[in-house]
């Protein structure tokens, strides 16, 4: 990092403090709630464990408008998230590392977790928060206590645990853009030991991009799911069986042209006279004919079992299946004629395995070891088709991926003020791969006939150090040190002769915090300053229509993070977050079709500098016991750049986002309506960038201005 950049950054930080420090006068008697999370396994104080981590609660999903994954990692610094084609190519990113996983032998970066789940396929990320109750988002290698290895970071969401008096929520809303939404949820103890909750969801919209070919609306949404859970439990045991299943049919655009230019198939691409291009300036107006469509079918089954054993030591055993239909299909050339289009068919099972003991709690040395087997098999068909089935290119093939591994984590409480942890982990990666590429006109496109075979095995020990110190009973400082791993992979799309095999890749991660809760319990400030050194850092491209599979040699990442809330009085609450992050490729060759290009200093993909987020929430009691509170939230985003070379076509701006909310509540909060708007200023930014196959420009534009109404009853 530049001294230029660290001034920058700490100088933003201290501007953050300062405002924190004495504007407002505060709350008097009231304090704020502890944090309790289960990043490491246990029911742990966010406050004292060495973990940099934002935490939403159910009340602050609610107060963002927030119904998936999607909506609340923009309230995240140091987070950013992508979502094109409806969820087919989804990428979430922290700390600047991210991976484009629509690419079936290639493993995300960041780990997806719902109720202990690892969830192995993009496709099933951006899960509904219905019945929600806790989203941990941990940052940095989380390998250690996690069954299957994350070298980034993860997302780990805690749904609604079965309560034990019958109760029940409804939700609906209405807004622009036809949004219909209904979600539901009831769930309650049967008898003194069997309990049980239901889920339902349904969303619908008309989408906000036009297209003026067929007139049909895009980002349009159709999707419904249901999950379930059953509890049983007896005297030192306890089993949730639990079941989902969701289904969308989505009318999606997976870009539109930005800035036409170039030239192919003997037409002319340009927007003067005779061009095929157009004026496909608006940003939510595309004049294609289509084919345009997300269809998926995801099911997933779990069990959860765990006992007490003797002397307070525990068993958790987690058994879960997963399994992923999808087809998807997409007008490549982005215009009305019939020259380029893509149809993508899926399938995906996963089944895994973990076991793991606990140690009694506040022992001097607490533990928890564990052991891990993962499997998933994927199936996928791709097909790009031109001047209307005249070239075809096929490629199809399949994976298999199997991890196995070995965990243990330590905590040794040297005394009432000093903890030391040691953790370990062994992991073993196999992956198994046979993808073929074919058809005629595989050279116009510049695209070979292969057949890749790829059957490789990693294993890797990683190791992580960390050491608490107790400042006094409200501040604790901790150094941190840890190794992340991840499994090599292959690439099955459109590929080349070479960069079928990408090598594993290895971090080692530094990082020094501050926890601290201040002012009379009314502030909780947290400060995290991070340096990362990756090894053979895996990345994706695309260069015209092939996809470009690389090692960066070495990739170099520094940057600081902090967060805060604070109570300023019993009405008005205060909570966000800066984040600097400076990632770079600092030794990375990448070859083309022979041709090898020096991408060294470059920034990474989808590695915002800076990224700062705060929310407002306001809370009025009104004379008959009813109050309204007023919430309002602005997000901001640094630019981006959506490739590895850094072109300026692929180079984002920054941008920054507003967000209000009014809920007008009962005395007991048995009902609520609430008014809610995103993106009030109505900010045109970029959620994806990228060179289209013939020399224009292409991506996609953010969500509009939308705003809509929610009515809830709780019983």
């Amino acid at each position: 990092m530049s001294n230029t950049r660290l001034t920058r950054s700490i100088a933003a930080a201290t501007a953050l403090l300062a405002m924190t420090g004495g504007t407002f006068t505060t709350a008097a008697g009231a304090t704020l709630e502890e944090v309790v999370v289960t990043a490491r396994k246990r029911e742990e104080s966010l406050q004292e464990i060495p973990v940099a981590a934002w935490v939403f609660s159910a009340a602050a999903l609610e107060m963002r408008s927030a119904t998936d994954v999607a909506d609340l990692t923009a309230s995240a610094p140091s987070v950013s998230y992508q979502d094109r084609a409806g969820g087919h190519q989804t990428s979430i990113s922290i700390r600047g590392i991210a991976s484009d996983v629509r690419n079936i032998g290639i493993d995300d970066s960041v780990g997806v977790y719902v109720d202990g789940v690892y969830i192995g396929r993009p496709m099933f990320y951006n899960v509904d928060l219905a019945e929600v109750a806790q989203v941990e988002l941990l940052r940095g290698p989380q390998g250690t206590l996690f069954g299957k290895n994350t070298i980034a970071g993860a997302l780990n969401i805690t749904t609604k645990a079965v309560p034990e008096q019958f109760e029940g929520k409804l939700t609906f809303s209405a807004g622009a853009d036809g949004l219909r939404y209904a979600k539901g949820y009831f769930g309650g103890m049967f008898a003194d030991n069997i309990g049980g909750s239901l889920s339902v969801v349904n969303k619908q919209t008309d989408g906000f991009m036009s297209n003026s070919t067929s007139g049909d609306k895009l980002q349009a949404v159709d999707q419904q799911g249901v999950a379930g859970k059953l509890q049983f439990s007896g005297d030192n045991y306890q089993l949730v069986v639990s079941a989902d299943h969701s289904e969308k049919d989505n009318a999606v655009n997976a870009s539109q042209i930005i800035i036409p230019g170039g030239s192919g198939l003997g037409r002319s691409f340009g927007d003067e006279e005779g061009g095929i291009f157009g004026q496909q300036y608006a940003p939510f107006t595309v004049e294609e004919d289509g084919p345009q469509g997300y269809e998926e079918e995801v099911t997933g089954f779990a069990a959860n079992l765990t006992v007490q054993l003797a002397s307070d030591y525990e068993l958790n055993v987690i058994a879960a299946s997963r399994s992923m239909d999808l087809f998807a299909t997409f007008d490549d050339d982005n215009t009305s004629a019939n020259l380029l289009a893509s149809f993508f068919t899926d399938e995906a099972d996963q089944l895994s395995l973990e076991a793991r003991i606990t140690s009694p709690a506040n022992d001097t040395f607490e533990w928890i070891a564990g052991a891990y087997y993962y499997n998933q098999e994927v199936d996928s068909n791709r097909q790009t088709a031109a001047v209307g089935g005249a070239l075809n290119v096929y490629g199809a093939g399949t994976v298999e991926a199997t991890s196995t591994a070995l965990y243990f984590s330590g905590d040794y409480h040297l005394s009432e003020r000093i903890d030391l942890n040691l953790g370990l982990r062994f992991t073993q990666d196999e992956k198994e791969a046979l993808w073929n590429q074919f058809g005629n006109g595989a050279g116009a496109f510049g695209l070979p006939v292969v057949e890749h075979v790829g059957d490789e095995t990693w294993e890797e020990f990683s190791p992580t150090l960390a050491l608490t110190y107790a400042l006094s009973d409200d501040a604790t400082v901790y150094v941190k040190y840890a190794e992340g791993f991840k499994g090599g992979g292959f690439m099955t799309d459109l590929v080349g002769l070479d960069g079928f095999a990408l090598e594993p890749e290895t971090v080692e991660s530094y990082e020094v915090g501050l926890k601290s809760t201040l002012l009379d319990s009314t502030l909780r400030l947290n400060i995290a300053a991070y340096r990362m050194d990756y090894t053979d850092l895996q990345t994706l491209d695309l260069a015209g229509l092939q996809f470009i599979g690389a090692n960066a040699g070495e990739a170099e990442i520094t940057g600081l993070e902090v967060d805060f809330e604070w109570l300023a009085t019993e009405a008005l609450m205060l909570s966000g977050g800066f984040g600097f992050n400076d990632a770079e490729y600092s030794s990375f060759i990448q070859t083309v079709n022979g041709t090898a290009t020096d991408l060294s200093g470059n920034t990474a993909k989808n590695a915002p500098e800076t990224t700062a987020a705060l929310l407002a929430e306001y809370t009025i009691q009104i004379d008959n016991g009813m109050q309204v509170t007023l919430v309002g939230e602005w997000n901001y985003k640094d630019e981006i750049h959506y490739d590895v070379d850094n072109d300026d076509n692929t180079l984002a701006p920054a941008y920054s986002l507003l967000n209000a909310r009014v809920v007008l509540a009962s005395p007991s909060e048995s009902w609520k309506v609430a008014a809610w708007a995103k993106n009030i200023a109505d900010e045109e930014y970029f959620s994806y960038l990228r060179d289209g196959p013939f020399g224009q420009q292409t991506g996609l534009y953010g969500e509009p201005r939308t705003f809509g109404f929610d009515v809830t009853f709780n019983f």
